[in-house]
């Protein structure tokens, strides 16, 4: 076990429920539900709480550990990516879990295969959005500068062309991120600090 990959885990996960617990208590129960109508937010409370359990797993914990805490030889990037290949398959909060590779449409090369996007369900969609705006909150808690809670719209707008997302799962995403950036708007930049409860 790695005290460094477990207090790396322990804060993204607190990370993780900062930005739900924000998103919950900053934007409308109303504004929430015309985009994500499907949310029951005491069952998505239970799975927020369950985020990200398959990094402590065989399949996973040893690679990451290795991977972001020892030398990347080759052999720790391939086991990395064996298990970033099974953190995807196994938590559907991943946009790569909804990616259907078809066998029966045209393969143009070993690199390029038929693949269609399913509609995210929007729970998923959700812890997904929290998952992204964690790390903008690692940054805030160590800051307490305002601005850094609006580095997941920059990371977005650089990663967006290489995901694929279901039309649908995109245009939430994108209001959902809108409503986000909106309400962060509102807030005055001479209050500056949002409580932190660890």
């Amino acid at each position: 076990m790695s005290l460094l990959y477990d207090n790396y885990l322990k804060d993204h996960v607190s990370c993780v429920w900062h930005a739900f617990n924000w998103i919950v208590n900053n934007l409308s129960a109303d504004d929430i539900s015309k985009v994500l109508s499907e949310i029951q937010l005491n069952n998505l409370k239970l799975q927020i709480s369950f985020h990200d359990q398959s990094k402590r797993s065989d399949e996973e914990y040893d690679a990451y550990d290795k991977y972001f805490y020892s030398e990347r030889t080759e052999e720790v990037k391939q086991n990395f990516d064996r298990a970033w290949l099974h953190h995807q398959h196994n938590n559907p909060h991943h946009w790569q879990y909804w990616i259907l590779k078809e066998d029966d449409g045209p393969v143009v090369s070993n690199d390029t295969m038929h693949v269609k996007a399913i509609d995210i369900p929007d729970r998923y969609i959700m812890e997904m959005l929290c998952d992204w705006w964690s790390f903008s909150w690692k940054q805030y808690k160590a800051s307490h500068n305002k601005q850094d809670l609006y580095e997941v719209f920059e990371w977005y707008d650089s990663h967006k062309d290489g995901m694929i997302l279901h039309p649908n799962t995109l245009a939430k995403v994108t209001k959902m991120l809108d409503l986000i950036r909106n309400s962060l708007d509102a807030i005055p930049n001479d209050i500056g600090i949002f409580p932190i409860i660890e």
